[in-house]
C-alpha cells in the first residue's frame, strides 16, 4: 500500500487555493460585519494551511496601508465566529479548523495598486483579461 507523503501532496495547496476564494467572497459580500470594517476593502493575499488541514494562517491586506492591516487582522481574528461557518459551507473539511488573520507585509502598495487595477480591468471586461 503507497501512502502519499503529506509534506508532497498538493492537498494543502488546493484546499488554500479554496479557502482563500472563499474568504474574498465572504469578504465581497460583506458577510462579516465590524464598524471598522466600512469603508475599507480586505483583500486576502495569502493562505497556507498545515499539511494535517488544521490550522490556517490567513495574509490579508487592506486599503489603507497605514497600522490599518494590523488592525484589522487583530479585528478578523476577533471575528472568527463570524467568518468560520461561511466559511465551512463553502469549503468541506473533516475537523474545523483554527483560523488565524495576519496583516501581510510582502506586497508594497505599488503592487497592491496594480493588482487592484488589474481585478478591475478584468470585471469590467466581464471576466476577459484586459489588452493594456
Amino acid at each position: 500500500m503507497n501512502k502519499v507523503d503529506k509534506t508532497t501532496s498538493n492537498r494543502p495547496l488546493r484546499f488554500a487555493n479554496m479557502v482563500k476564494r472563499a474568504l474574498s467572497e465572504i469578504f465581497l459580500r460583506g458577510e462579516v460585519y465590524h464598524p471598522s470594517l466600512q469603508g475599507n476593502t480586505v483583500l486576502v493575499s495569502d493562505v497556507r494551511i498545515t499539511p494535517d488541514l488544521r490550522n490556517i494562517s490567513v495574509f490579508i491586506l487592506v486599503n489603507s496601508f497605514s497600522k490599518k492591516n494590523k488592525e484589522i487582522a487583530d479585528i478578523l481574528n476577533g471575528l472568527i465566529w463570524q467568518i468560520r461557518p461561511p466559511l465551512l459551507r463553502q469549503v468541506r473539511f473533516k475537523y474545523a479548523p483554527e483560523i488565524r488573520f495576519f496583516a501581510d507585509k510582502g506586497m508594497r502598495e505599488a503592487d497592491y495598486e496594480d493588482h487592484m487595477h488589474a481585478l478591475i480591468n478584468k470585471v469590467a471586461s466581464n471576466g476577459e483579461p484586459s489588452s493594456s
